[in-house]
């Protein structure tokens, strides 16, 4: 039988990593992805930048791991149907979004992938993609119900959704409650349906 090979090192110190976490959010909440700096970070956790270098290789993976654990998750929402339930699955989403203290950091790191190609790969790859899975999802139930509209992709029907959603909250910046979010959702949806 293969002898078993046991880990080398000392193990992983999980409250360096919650600090680590902590800081960066801070951090991010403070000022933009571009000001941030390993140093910053590990100032403000009360650890070293080679901590920070043994657990993320850059900048965009460090963000990106925070981001995964800060971001409001997005559930599916069961409506009455496959659209309806695409409506509130949106509106969930972008109403836990608003609500979140770190709701804007995450807004801005968006709007900050279009100058960094890093960050904006990490972010499809990492947080986008595994959320947009959900999504595409739902609207495929809905189009082979035949409920979409003649012409509309996935991505298109995607974008018309949580579009108005995230322009209410991103540029009007007017809070929304649960059921003007479903409002503003359920309007988008009749826009594509058949």
């Amino acid at each position: 039988m293969p002898e078993r090979k046991t880990p080398t090192g000392r193990p992983r110190d999980h409250d360096i990593d919650q600090r680590i976490h902590t800081a960066t959010c801070d951090l991010l909440t403070e000022q933009s992805y571009g000001a941030l700096s390993f140093e910053a970070v590990a100032r403000r956790a009360g650890t070293s930048k080679p901590s920070l270098y043994r657990r993320w290789p850059n900048k965009a993976d460090l963000v990106i791991d925070v981001l995964a654990g800060a971001a409001p998750r997005l559930l599916e929402i069961p409506g009455t149907d496959p659209l309806d339930t695409l409506a509130r699955t949106a509106a969930g989403f972008v109403s836990a979004l608003a609500a979140s203290t770190f709701g804007p950091t995450i807004l801005a790191l968006h709007a900050e992938a279009r100058r960094d190609p890093q960050l904006a790969e990490h972010l499809q790859t990492h947080y986008l993609m595994p959320r947009a899975d959900t999504v595409n999802g739902l609207i495929e139930r809905a189009a082979d119900a035949g409920m979409i509209a003649d012409g509309l992709d996935t991505n298109t029907v995607r974008d018309l959704v949580f579009g108005p959603l995230v322009y209410r909250l991103l540029v009007v910046g007017v809070p929304m409650t649960k059921e003007e979010s479903l409002r503003l959702a359920a309007a988008a949806i009749r826009g594509i349906a058949r």
